[in-house]
């Protein structure tokens, strides 16, 4: 691989990962993997440019973290399997980062098991104790609030205060009519909220897209 297809390389991953960052921050978490499972593609490059002309070593890869850290709170099973393939092919990441990846992959998929225990306990008894849960589905405290912080933004979970006490609860039915809005054109479409949890076809732009939910909080809804 010559210089300039390494910088090549080493620019695209920039730019998906920040596309994946802002994706993050706006709540967008699905994009948010998406993004930066793309920018995958040149994690190879970008590592050969770096030892090489690069001013510091890779100590850590984000766009791996990031996938690793979002997947699970989404069920995406997918993505991880993706990551899992990735370091199969690609030894060079394993060699060039200070990240046991394997193990951190071991953990996600810990957590997403974890959330979907979750899930299904506040399916089956509404106005759960998170410490209650916690213990039941055995995830640390670092991976729990991420998980109950990320199913807010998305408008799924709920806690409710009561007393001295904090409640969980799933924020509303699964086939209840929602509104969403396209990330591609901005159509805003009203639908069963389980439809918006999947890659759906726009009804305008007809691109493929997970349309991103609009909160009750903010007026939506």
């Amino acid at each position: 691989m010559t210089k300039s297809e390494m910088e090549l390389h080493q620019a695209e991953y920039r730019q998906l990962l920040s596309q994946a960052r802002s994706a993050r921050k706006q709540g967008m978490y699905r994009e948010a993997v998406a993004s930066a499972l793309l920018s995958c593609a040149h994690i190879d490059g970008m590592i050969q440019f770096q030892r090489k002309y690069g001013q510091a070593e890779v100590t850590t890869i984000e766009s791996l973290d990031l996938v690793l850290a979002l997947a699970p709170l989404l069920f995406d099973f997918q993505s991880l399997d993706k990551v899992e393939v990735l370091l199969k092919e690609q030894r060079r990441i394993e060699r060039n980062s200070s990240v046991d990846w394997n193990a951190s992959l071991s953990a996600a998929r810990a957590v997403l098991i974890a959330a979907c225990h979750l899930w299904d306990l506040l399916s089956k008894q509404p106005d759960s104790l998170p410490d209650d849960i916690r213990g039941t589905i055995g995830i640390d405290r670092k991976h729990w609030k991420a998980l109950i912080e990320a199913w807010e933004t998305m408008g799924l979970l709920s806690q409710v205060t009561q007393g001295d006490s904090v409640r969980l609860s799933l924020a509303t039915e699964m086939n209840r009519p929602t509104r969403a809005k396209c990330p591609s054109c901005g159509t805003v479409a009203k639908a069963a909220k389980a439809k918006f949890l999947e890659d759906v076809v726009c009804p305008r732009c007809n691109a493929r897209v997970v349309f991103v939910l609009l909160l009750p909080e903010h007026g939506y809804n």
